[in-house]
């Protein structure tokens, strides 16, 4: 996959170099942006088997629901975000309870790991939840893999500005592509440098999970997303743009 970079310091920009795939699967890391000076990067690939374990859920297609007027922040927010599923019921903006049961065992196998490696724990934010899993559900359904949105011409942290975030100060992002259990995933990011920067970062405090599971015939049948952030404040104090 190509490389994409915004004007950001040598020791960021050296990040960006680093993802790289495991036999096991692969995926894409993005190194932290300091949001003073935005700059980000793709590496990935995937791979992988189908696994069990889940619920499956329906099949979904894409709609495109945006008039062609629209400039591409404003038709992503109608044809991606606003289509995720009703993210106040109990699942989230997951497709049913065992996907949602996966997203929540890989935010705990993040604070795991950086706790093994001396980090503080992070915290899990609802609007990074709903942002991750809308690129994961995009992808699968657009039968694209990259961090940027394919058609749209936005960059994974013109993602998070399109929602009106709270101020931020660094955010990134790893996506993954096949592996089948939250267990797979976390190995796979954790045996990337890229990914395992993201994961044990110190410029992080919130993570938003994404993981969508694509039962049409797209190239791979689990998306995952990890979206990191660091904000100036609590970000629940903010008026996001909700889906």
């Amino acid at each position: 996959m190509h490389l994409s970079l915004r004007t950001i310091p040598a020791a960021l920009a050296a990040l960006a170099l680093l993802g790289c795939l495991s036999a096991c699967g692969g995926g894409g890391s993005t190194p932290p942006i300091n949001n003073n000076n935005n700059g980000g990067g793709n590496n990935g690939g995937g791979g992988g088997n189908n696994g069990g374990g889940l619920t499956i859920p329906p099949v979904e297609s894409f709609q495109d629901l945006s008039p062609a007027g629209d400039d591409n922040t404003t038709s992503w927010l109608k044809d991606v975000y606003h289509t995720l599923p009703d993210v106040t019921d109990a699942d989230g903006p997951y497709q049913n309870s065992s996907l949602q049961a996966y997203a929540d065992s890989v935010f705990a196998i993040v604070n795991t790991e950086r706790a093994a490696n001396g980090k503080p724990a992070l915290a899990r934010d609802a609007h990074l939840d709903n942002l991750a899993q809308a690129h994961a559900r995009d992808m699968a359904l657009r039968d694209y893999f990259s961090h940027d949105t394919e058609g749209y011409g936005l960059q994974y942290f013109q993602r998070l500005d399109a929602i009106d975030p709270a101020p931020y100060n660094f955010m990134g992002e790893n996506i993954a592509g096949n592996q089948q259990t939250p267990e797979a995933v976390m190995n796979t990011w954790m045996n990337s440098a890229g990914h395992r920067s993201n994961i044990l970062h110190d410029d992080y405090d919130y993570v938003g999970i994404g993981c969508y599971y694509d039962a049409g015939s797209g190239p791979y049948n689990i998306y995952w997303v990890q979206v990191f952030a660091r904000f100036n404040g609590d970000p629940d104090a903010h008026s996001w743009i909700e889906p």
